[in-house]
């Protein structure tokens, strides 16, 4: 699971990045929202292993798409399962 802040959240929902990173790795993702309201969302992704992850995420696409959907990169936080 990554949970992270967002500029806009009605834009990184609406934003097609998210789906077609996701599928030209081969992964499935859930994307959940903060009820209250704040600029908090989360996606769960079942992925190998956490070094494939971070892999992707520091890749120059990722960066980019990152930046267009309104991510605020400092606040990523990874739950992973023990």
């Amino acid at each position: 699971m990554v949970t992270h802040e967002v500029d806009d959240v009605s834009h990184w929902l609406a934003s097609p990045i998210k789906a077609s990173l996701a599928e030209s790795l081969g992964l499935e993702f859930r994307v959940f929202i903060d009820p209250a309201g704040s600029n908090l969302v989360g996606v769960i992704l079942e992925v190998p292993s956490v070094e494939f992850i971070l892999k992707h995420l520091n890749s120059a696409e990722n960066q980019a798409a990152m930046k267009l959907d309104g991510v605020r990169p400092h606040t990523l936080r990874f739950l992973i399962t023990p």
